[in-house]
């Protein structure tokens, strides 16, 4: 799995659903032609790759915030990447970039 996708899609201008499509994109998955265009499917899945949109994550202990926007699947190598989106005006960039990583 190409985890370098991680560093593309860290550009907080995108939508949700415009990352989703070009993940699909970078595994090779159908979409439509244009982003706006595509249709986000709950579990998108191939042979080595999955990809959840909007769905909860099972976890061990309880928490709050277990519902990332994206999570991609390497079935391969048995690693999961969650993506979780803001588009915050600029002024609170940092404060919603902090409020992401804690």
């Amino acid at each position: 799995m190409n985890w370098s996708a991680r560093r593309d899609m860290t550009n907080l201008t995108k939508s949700p659903e415009h990352v989703h499509w070009s993940l699909c994109e970078t595994y090779h998955i159908k979409r439509s032609e244009q982003w706006y265009q595509h249709t986000t499917e709950p579990v998108i899945e191939t042979e080595s790759i999955k990809i959840l949109w909007d769905m909860n994550i099972q976890t061990d202990h309880v928490m709050e915030h277990r519902r990332p926007d994206i999570v991609v699947v390497d079935k391969d190598n048995k690693r999961a990447l969650p993506i979780d989106i803001a588009v915050p005006a600029d002024a609170r960039a940092e404060e919603k970039e902090q409020e992401k990583i804690d």
